[in-house]
């Protein structure tokens, strides 16, 4: 490998807007499978979807909108440690049982490590669609 190379950083602004771009398309992937099913429960989900995220917003949601992704934002950027209780298969290289898994296994991570697993703004796709 050319040790010249830069390393990624993930937390940029183009990342994000990568990921924005890549949430944007499997958003409309979904509606587009829903629509070409055929079934009409699906059709119907997918018009309600689409006109959901259509909406335009009021003054006021925006402002708490942008208060909820501003704290989600310090919440994923967070480095205090923190201990849980992980009951999932864990990293590939373990193999638990399922008696292990049932147990769980305490685990120290960050905040922001939780919050970046779990946590992904829809709302950077609305403007888009």
């Amino acid at each position: 490998m050319n040790d010249r190379r830069k390393k990624i950083n993930y937390g940029s602004n183009w990342i994000k807007k990568l990921e924005s771009l890549r949430n944007i398309i499997l958003v409309k992937i979904a509606i587009f499978r829903l629509l070409r099913s055929g079934d009409r429960d699906s059709i119907i989900l997918a018009d309600t979807l689409k006109s959901t995220l259509k909406i335009d917003l009021s003054p006021e949601e925006k402002i708490w909108i942008d208060k909820i992704e501003q704290l989600r934002e310090n919440l994923n950027a967070s480095t205090t440690k923190i201990s849980l209780v992980d009951y999932g298969a864990d990293k590939s290289g373990e193999h638990r049982t399922q008696q292990d898994m049932y147990a769980g296994k305490t685990v120290t991570t960050t905040v922001g490590e939780v919050c970046r697993f779990g946590s992904k703004s829809l709302f950077l796709v609305i403007p888009f669609i």
